[in-house]
C-alpha cells in the first residue's frame, strides 16, 4: 500500500510468544492502527523465526525499536546463564495496577549483599550493565552505600541497597532485572550458598501492605517460609522481607 513499508527480521524463538502478546511493550500497540506483524516459518527449522512487519514507517520503526530492547534484554541474561525468566510478571499489567505512566514517591528498594556496592558504582565492574538497564527501561536506578551491611535476621538502617525510581511501568520492568542482578551478586559472594532475596516493602502510606499480604509473597514465590520484620528506615516504617532460596 502507498506510504507503507515492509521488513523481515530474524527473531529468536524465545521471543516469538511475546511478539503477539500485550502489555506496555507489546510489538503491536493499540494506537498503531494498520501495523501488521506476521510470524513466518515453522518451529523446527532453526532457533530463529522470520517475523514480517508491514505498516506506516513510524509504526514499523517503533516496533523494531521495541524488538531491539527485548533482544538486548534476552542477550543480557542468557550471556549470564540466566534462562526461563517470567518476563510477563513485569511486562503485563494486572487488574488493579495503576497506569504505566503513574508516578509515585514510593520506590522499589532491594538490599545489596555485603561488599558488592562497589560493583555498581561509577567505576564498578557492573556499572555498564546498570546504565544499560536504565537506558532500556527508562527507570532511575541508584546505588546507596550503607555504613553497615544487613546481617542475619536484622537490617541496619543504613544497609547498602539499589533504589529503583520512575513511573510505575518503568519501575516494574527495571525491578525484575535489578533482582536478577542482586541474585548474581549473591552468587558471586557466596557461590555455594542459597542466597535470600531481601526487599523493603512500605508498611505505612498509600502504597502500604499489611503484614499478612507481605507474608503471602512467600506462597506466590513458592517459598516454604518467608521472614517479615517491621523496621524504621529514613524515618518511615517498612517491612524487611527475606525470601529464602536460590534465585527466588
Amino acid at each position: 500500500a502507498e506510504g507503507q513499508v515492509a521488513l523481515v527480521a530474524l527473531v529468536p524463538e524465545a521471543l516469538v510468544g511475546w511478539i503477539s502478546g500485550r502489555g506496555s511493550r507489546s510489538l503491536n500497540p493499540p494506537d498503531a492502527a494498520g501495523l501488521t506483524i506476521l510470524v513466518i516459518g515453522t518451529w523446527d527449522v532453526s532457533a530463529e523465526r522470520r517475523v514480517a512487519f508491514r505498516g506506516a514507517p513510524g509504526h514499523v520503526c517503533k516496533a523494531l525499536q521495541t524488538l531491539c530492547l527485548h533482544l538486548r534484554r534476552l542477550d543480557r541474561w542468557t550471556s549470564n546463564c540466566v534462562h526461563d525468566i517470567p518476563w510477563e510478571s513485569c511486562d503485563l499489567p494486572e487488574d488493579g495496577d495503576p497506569d504505566a505512566g503513574f508516578f509515585s514517591t514510593q520506590n522499589f528498594c532491594v538490599l545489596l549483599p555485603e561488599g558488592v556496592v562497589g560493583m555498581v558504582s561509577s567505576n564498578g565492574s557492573h556499572a555498564g550493565l546498570l546504565a544499560q538497564l536504565q537506558g532500556d527501561t527508562g527507570a532511575v536506578i541508584r546505588a546507596k552505600a550503607g555504613s553497615k551491611a544487613a546481617d542475619e535476621g536484622r537490617a541496619s538502617e543504613r544497609a547498602s541497597m539499589l533504589e529503583v525510581a520512575g513511573s510505575f511501568g518503568t519501575k516494574l520492568q527495571a525491578l525484575a532485572e535489578v533482582v536478577l542482578l542482586v541474585m548474581l551478586f549473591a552468587e558471586h559472594v557466596s557461590p555455594n550458598a542459597a542466597s535470600p532475596l531481601e526487599l523493603w516493602v512500605p508498611a505505612e502510606g498509600p502504597s502500604a501492605l499489611s503484614k499478612e499480604q507481605v507474608a503471602n509473597l512467600g506462597t506466590l514465590a513458592g517459598c516454604e517460609s518467608v521472614s517479615v520484620k517491621r523496621r524504621k528506615h529514613d524515618d518511615d516504617a517498612w517491612f524487611l522481607v527475606r525470601l529464602p532460596g536460590s534465585r527466588t
